[in-house]
C-alpha cells in the first residue's frame, strides 16, 4: 500500500497493488497479559527502511486505520471501524538493478523498487486478517505466527463446507445474515466430491443457483460447496465477493458499488466486510445444531426442482436427509471443535 502524507488527504494518494484477496484469516486471543496493539511489531522483526546497498525487511505499523477515519462520505459503521482497527505491513525490500546510459552517454547503475509486501489488519483483539500474494504469505507466515505465539493464540479460519451451504439456505429463505449484512444474490458456486474420485461441479453466471440442476444434483449426491460467489449488501453498499472454504475471501473491486469508490474506501469496505463475515462465522459455529444446518425441507425443495427437470438422483436422497438430521441432532462433532480459543469451548 502506498501513501504520502505531505498535506494531502489520504483519499488523494492511497493506493494498493493486486487484488483485494484476503488469504489469512485468524481468530485471536491474548495469552495471560494484554497485548498493546501499538507495540505488536516488537514481537517480530521490525522494519525501518533500507536502501539498495543495505536492504531491510520486517514489520511496521501503518496509518491506514487513521486514514479510514478521515475518509469522507462513509457510513458511521465504517468510519467507526477505525476505532478498534490496527494496521501493519510486512516489507521485504528488493532493489533490482539495471545498467543505463545517462544523457552524457556514460553507463551507470540504477535501482528500481520491487518490494514484497503483506498487509495485516487486527480488529482488536479477536480478529486478524492478512492480505498478501500467496507466495509471500507462504514465505513469511510461519515466522509471523512464531513471533506472536508467546502473546497471542491464533486459530486459522477455514470455512466449514456447511457454513457455505447455510449461506445459500439463508439466501433462499431471504433472511438477513447480520443486522447490517445480507446476501442479495448468488451467481457462482463450486462443489467438490466426497472422495477424490467424485466429480467437481462449477456453476457460474446463474441468476438463481438453486435452480441449476447440475449444481443441485451435485449437492443431492453429497458434494460439498467449496466456493460461493455472491452479491452482498453491507450498510447499503453492494459488494461482490467470492468465499472459499480454505479461508480465502476475494472482494471484487470492479463490481457493483465498489467500482464507484476510490481505493481507500474500497479497502475500508473490504476490511469491514471481512470482519463482518468472520463475526458471522463465529456466530454460526455457536448456533444450536438444529439452526446450524438446513432442515430436510430445504433438500426436498431442491429434489423437487430436479424432478421437474427429469433428473433422477444417483444417490438415495434419504442418505442425505439422514446425514443432516444427525448433524441437526448434535450427533456429529461440530466446526471449530479443535479450537484452542476459550470462546469455542
Amino acid at each position: 500500500m502506498n501513501g504520502n502524507n505531505d498535506d494531502q488527504h489520504p483519499e488523494d494518494f492511497f493506493s494498493f497493488s493486486y487484488w483485494l484477496k484476503f488469504n489469512g484469516l485468524y481468530f485471536t486471543e491474548e495469552i495471560d497479559e494484554l497485548v498493546d496493539p501499538d507495540h505488536l511489531t516488537e514481537y517480530v522483526e521490525e522494519y525501518s527502511g533500507g536502501s539498495p546497498v543495505n536492504p531491510d525487511e520486517g514489520y511496521r505499523q501503518t496509518d491506514l486505520s487513521d486514514w479510514l477515519a478521515q475518509a469522507t462520505e462513509l457510513s458511521g459503521s465504517l468510519s467507526n471501524l477505525a476505532d478498534d482497527l490496527y494496521t501493519y505491513e510486512y516489507v521485504e525490500e528488493k532493489w533490482p538493478e539495471r545498467e543505463v546510459y545517462n544523457k552524457d552517454a556514460v553507463k551507470e547503475t540504477r535501482y528500481g523498487a520491487s518490494h514484497k509486501e503483506m498487509n495485516i489488519f487486527w480488529a482488536y483483539d479477536d480478529i486478524m486478517i492478512i492480505r498478501a500474494q500467496k507466495t509471500v504469505l507462504n514465505e513469511v507466515k510461519g515466522d509471523l505466527l512464531d513471533g506472536l505465539s508467546d502473546n497471542l493464540l491464533l486459530d486459522q479460519v477455514n470455512f466449514d463446507f456447511d457454513f457455505l451451504l447455510w449461506l445459500l439456505y439463508q439466501w433462499r429463505q431471504n433472511n438477513r445474515l447480520r443486522a447490517n449484512l445480507r446476501l442479495h444474490a448468488v451467481s457462482d458456486c463450486k462443489t467438490v466430491g466426497r472422495t477424490n474420485r467424485d466429480r467437481e461441479v462449477e456453476i457460474g453466471g446463474e441468476t438463481d443457483i438453486t435452480r441449476s440442476v447440475p449444481f443441485i444434483s451435485a449437492i443431492l449426491e453429497g458434494n460439498k460447496i467449496d466456493e460461493i460467489e455472491g452479491e452482498f449488501i453491507i450498510d447499503g453498499t453492494h459488494i461482490v465477493a467470492k468465499i472459499e472454504s480454505e479461508g480465502v475471501i476475494h472482494v471484487k473491486s470492479s463490481r457493483e458499488d465498489m467500482l464507484e469508490l476510490n481505493e481507500l474506501k474500497q479497502m475500508g469496505r473490504s476490511v469491514q466486510f471481512l470482519i463482518e463475515m468472520m463475526r458471522l462465522y463465529e456466530e454460526w459455529v455457536k448456533l444450536d445444531p438444529e439452526d446450524r444446518y438446513p432442515p430436510k425441507a430445504f433438500f426436498e425443495t431442491l429434489l423437487s426442482i430436479c424432478d421437474d427437470e427429469g433428473y433422477v438422483a444417483k444417490r438415495e436422497p434419504q442418505e442425505l436427509y439422514d446425514d443432516y438430521e444427525a448433524k441437526r441432532a448434535g450427533e456429529v462433532e461440530g466446526p471449530m471443535s479443535n479450537s484452542r480459543l476459550n470462546k469455542f469451548d
